[in-house]
């Protein structure tokens, strides 16, 4: 069985606001395949927007018939 890739998350910005971290995700949106905002710092008072873009999948090999 194989096992699953793990999502290795790259964080394009730290907002102050939701509003700002949601303009930046509307923004980034058409060009990855997942966006999210996660909170972070003290108490969660910033929020993070967090980008992951699927590696394209190896095209399988055709065998020759003989």
């Amino acid at each position: 069985m194989e096992e699953a890739p793990t999502k290795s998350w790259k964080t394009l910005g730290i907002f102050e606001s939701y509003e700002e971290a949601a303009a930046k995700k509307e923004e980034v949106l058409a060009d990855n395949d997942l966006v999210k905002i996660k909170r972070c710092g003290k108490c969660g008072s910033n929020y993070r927007v967090k980008i992951w873009n699927e590696k394209p999948k190896p095209k399988a090999k055709k065998k020759k018939k003989k």
